[in-house]
């Protein structure tokens, strides 16, 4: 192979969902020589390839760590038409581990390695709508002053939520008032629905479970459990996981 470029990324699941976004380009060619990620599903990771040079890339050009290349057909080519672009499917070896992918050669530049930050999570869909459910089978509501509480029989009184990518392993969480989830000062550690952006006390970390369902951890290192004594309210204040599911 000749004239290719170095490419070091790490492929973390589910980060960008279904559009494909770029990772690096080629200084020789931005526009025409690219790698994107295009999505995630189990352990089969799908790469859009853009080679739109007078060289031909094929599998045998792919350095893989932690993962298999499954489908990976030759780009370009003398003559070919410009524009070309292949979509290589990559299976990932060892779940919850990095996969790497690398090309070496000069050609478009020495790069560094790109990182997707981890999202996440397998448990919760980014990007996707949910309604939260502790372990005494009642829903995660929203009440008037925009606290949570796990407080509801029914699915149709839960508050509904939608999971966001907060980067590094970790989800932001905006409730259907359109604000993010939070946690105060406390050593409480009430949780609420008040905050207009994403910072540090709006990330969260979730845990899965071996028991099944999964665990929320907040920004002070506590995990969220409900207080069912006093009418389920949601804090940060628990040492040990407390079990969620969701639907």
């Amino acid at each position: 192979m000749k004239n290719y470029f170095i490419l070091a990324l790490v492929v973390l699941f589910g980060f960008f969902g279904a559009n494909a976004q770029t990772l690096l380009t080629c200084a020789q060619n931005p526009s025409g020589a690219k790698v994107s990620f295009i999505s995630k599903s189990g352990q089969d990771i799908q790469l859009r390839v853009d080679w739109d040079e007078n060289s031909t890339l094929s599998a045998a050009n792919l350095t893989l760590g932690n993962a298999t290349c499954t489908d990976c057909p030759y780009i370009g080519g003398m003559g070919r038409p410009h524009g070309t672009f292949k979509t290589w499917t990559i299976s990932q070896t060892a779940p919850n581990t990095p996969v790497s992918v690398a090309w070496t050669n000069s050609y478009c530049g020495s790069t560094a390695a790109v990182t997707i930050p981890a999202t996440e999570t397998t448990v919760l869909p980014i990007n996707g709508t949910i309604v939260l459910r502790g372990d005494n089978t009642r829903y995660v509501s929203l009440l008037s002053d925009s606290k949570l509480a796990v407080n509801q029989n029914s699915m149709s009184d839960a508050v509904s939520i939608t999971v966001l990518s907060a980067g590094n392993g970790k989800v932001a969480l905006q409730a259907s008032n359109g604000k993010y989830v939070t946690i105060d000062a406390s050593s409480v550690g009430r949780v609420s629905a008040t905050k207009n952006s994403i910072g540090a006390t709006e990330k969260f970390t979730v845990e899965e479970l071996a028991s099944g369902g999964f665990s929320i951890k907040a920004s002070n290192g506590k995990y969220i459990q409900a207080a069912y004594s006093s009418g389920g309210f949601l804090l940060a204040n628990s040492n040990s996981p407390k079990k969620f599911t969701y639907q």
